[in-house]
């Protein structure tokens, strides 16, 4: 009885951590692994310096709805991008 005493506790700090980690927020990729990830599926990657600012922000305009990024996503790639140039 007593090691069902001591099993339940650690049984129950196990249960919680669990839920705290399904339920914790996911991993924000950084801007050059979403460029990566998203780009490269149909693009061969070319560098940042490949645009200037107003043309990467043309590019992303169009990217993004074809790509299906959402604006903080498109926001994080185009900050990405135009520090590159």
């Amino acid at each position: 009885m007593k090691s069902l005493s001591i099993l339940l506790p650690l049984a129950a700090v196990a249960l919680v951590s669990g839920i705290a980690a399904c339920t914790s927020a996911p991993a924000v990729e950084s801007p050059a692994h979403l460029w990566a990830d998203n780009c490269q599926r149909c693009h061969n990657l070319r560098p940042p310096d490949t645009y200037d600012d107003a043309g990467w922000h043309l590019v992303l305009a169009h990217m993004r709805v074809r790509a299906y990024l959402t604006e903080p996503e498109a926001q994080a790639i185009l900050e990405f991008l135009q520090a590159g140039n």
